[in-house]
């Protein structure tokens, strides 16, 4: 509208030049028709109308009239002056339909965008939706029915389908799905070949896109899309722990190019199926582990208790509480100190205290519980500790068995042996030590009989054997006899022995120490062995030192048990070679893991020291 403006004012401005004739302005009435052709045609449009007027102007309306002949230089001027206006006005109207075009072109892009936006922030609003029902839910088919509905709503396609892989490999399983007969869910079938989409989408482990199933060459339509008349669509796997679970699909009667952003919905559907599948999954798992555990647990034909680090019951089994006597909701009040036997208390304090700090790893031992009726009951423990995340004690793991019955045959058994010790060592002192005895008396009668001759040399050489032999049979006795106190403490035996030694050599004084506090016990046969060693160490005094006082002590120093035997008899030079007895004692020592220590002065009495590792013997 400027430019024509601006137009009509040149031309005004001409007449005075070239004159005010009546036909000095022909071309003033042209300028509506080529702003109206430039306005709507753009450039070519205007100028086409700028020289169609400047002919009709100057055929009729210049003289001479109805020729094109020109009537003078002003109207050859007025006609160059029209055309550039024409034209300058074209331009401008060419420029402005060109900015048009572009803003609508841009209005257009900008509406285009806006709507991509909304769709993608449908979709993702859509997804998060989904990922917080799965959070809050281990519903799976309902979650799957969500699924495919939100997938249809947001995508706006007739058709959403969950298909799972069913065992075998072979088939897909229409699982959940929308737009389907009602009667295909949970019962339709495809293909997990290339003779399905989603058989070939599990094959390439990659989003499928299909333009047009119809002319699809990548693999064969299934009859479930081709009965529903499907076109267009796009599937995705959907991930499972070892395997695929199946696949996820949208599908549409009409043509359509899915866009990437679609493609990306569809995946981030199928990734919150698969993480709840997964999350599904790793539940029953641990559901049926907790359901191993507890029937373990629970049906286990030994007791299985969960105790705290300071030992209170947190968790027992029904044979547990069978074994020591307690009902479940009493012994969950309690402490495993509180019915522990108190002389089995600190060995088991010990060795729990072993696995706290993480010297070991596991320990076993027998011990005794109070029962709540007042009796005691033998079992064997196992235990072990569980520790948290951060490496700290979380509880114990106790495994009880109940050894009552074993231990009442060991001890049946043991009274048993020891009634046959008994007896033997009865048998033996009262029957052969005594026919011994009576034989070396008799031979000392003989002897008066031929005294004088050389028959006394040979009978008395009989009669210190048939001694000697006596000796070793009491020595015998003795040993059956410690052999059957298995009932008494160490200490107690070694007083036995000190008690016997003050018998047998009643003109020797002999004093028995025993470290305070001493609690420590062998077993059986290290016992055994300890006490032969200083039942010898005792007979030595008896035979060979003619001491007036002796001293037996029984200590501990560091790791190592002493039992010693000390007198102040003759003594004797430590380089004369050892006898029988002193061997004997040495290898009863090496046999037990320790050493025989003997320290002797001629004039200054015996020291014998029996040195003992305690190593797993301490308790």
């Amino acid at each position: 509208m400027l430019a024509t403006g601006c137009a009509f004012v040149l031309q005004a401005m001409l007449i005075p030049l070239f004159g005010g004739g009546p036909n000095s302005t022909p071309f003033l009435v042209f300028f509506a028709a080529i702003m109206a052709s430039a306005w709507f045609g753009s450039l070519g449009p205007g100028v086409l109308a700028t020289g169609l007027s400047a002919i009709l102007s100057w055929y009729f309306f210049l003289s001479p009239q109805f020729s094109f002949a020109l009537g003078g230089p002003g109207q050859v001027l007025r006609l160059l002056v029209f055309a550039a206006e024409g034209a300058f006005i074209s331009t401008l109207a060419g420029v402005m339909h060109r900015s048009r075009e572009r803003a609508e072109d841009r209005a257009l892009e900008l509406l285009s965008r806006e709507g991509r936006l909304r769709e993608l922030a449908r979709q993702q609003a859509a997804v998060a939706e989904l990922g917080t029902r799965a959070l809050g839910t281990y519903d799976l088919q309902s979650l799957m029915d969500e699924a495919v509905a939100s997938l249809a709503e947001v995508l706006r396609v007739e058709y959403a389908k969950v298909l799972e892989h069913l065992p075998g490999g072979e088939r897909l399983l229409l699982r959940s799905g929308v737009g389907w007969e009602e009667c295909l869910v949970g019962r339709a079938t495809v293909g997990a070949g290339r003779d399905s989409q989603a058989g070939y989408t599990l094959l390439s482990e990659e989003p499928v896109v299909v333009g047009d199933l119809r002319s699809e060459a990548r693999f064969a339509g299934p009859s479930l899309l081709r009965d529903h008349a499907v076109v267009s669509g796009m599937s995705v796997v959907i991930r499972g722990r070892k395997q695929p679970f199946g696949v996820l699909g949208a599908h549409t009667k009409q043509p359509r190019t899915f866009t990437a952003d679609d493609v990306n919905f569809l995946s981030a559907i199928a990734n919150v199926l698969a993480a709840a599948i997964e999350r599904e999954s790793a539940a029953a798992e641990l559901r049926a582990s907790e359901q191993r555990f507890r029937a373990t647990f629970e049906q286990a034909a030994v007791g299985i208790a969960h105790v705290a680090p300071d030992g209170g019951w947190i968790r027992v089994n029904d044979r547990l509480c069978e074994i020591v006597g307690y009902p479940r909701e009493e012994l969950l009040e309690k402490t495993f100190q509180e019915i522990t036997h108190p002389d089995d208390l600190d060995a088991d304090l010990v060795q729990a205290g072993q696995l706290l700090v993480g010297d070991i790893e596991t320990y076993s031992m027998e011990k005794r519980f109070n029962r709540k009726d007042g009796s005691v009951v033998w079992t064997n423990l196992t235990g072990s500790l569980v520790r948290d995340t951060r490496g700290e004690p979380s509880y114990f793991i106790s495994v009880l068995e109940d050894i009552s019955e074993r231990k009442r045959a060991e001890k049946a058994a043991r009274e048993i042996r020891e009634a046959e010790r008994a007896r033997m060592a009865r048998d033996l002192h009262d029957g052969v030590m005594q026919d011994l005895s009576y034989t070396a008396a008799s031979m000392g009668l003989m002897m008066l009989s031929v005294e004088g001759t050389e028959l006394v040399s040979r009978l008395q050489g009989s009669i210190d054997a048939v001694r000697s032999a006596a000796e070793g049979l009491r020595d015998a006795v003795n040993d059956l006899r410690l052999e059957g106190d298995e009932n008494k403490s160490l200490p107690e035996l070694l007083g036995s022995l000190v008690d016997e030694a003050r018998t047998m050599n009643p003109g020797c004084e002999v004093h028995f120490e025993v470290q305070d506090g001493f609690r420590l016990e062998f077993p059986g046969e290290d016992r055994v062995e300890l006490l032969r060693v200083v039942r010898e160490a005792l007979t030595n005094v008896r035979r060979h030192s003619d001491a007036e006082k002796a001293s037996v002590s029984l200590r501990t120093e560091g790791d190592d048990l002493i039992a010693e035997v000390s007198d102040d008899g003759g003594g004797y030079e430590q380089t004369t070679k050892a006898g029988g007895g002193s061997r004997s004692m040495r290898e009863r020592a090496a046999a037990l893991g320790g050493v025989l220590e003997i320290e002797s002065v001629r004039g200054g009495g015996t020291t014998v020291r029996l040195r003992v590792p305690l190593g797993k013997r301490k308790g």
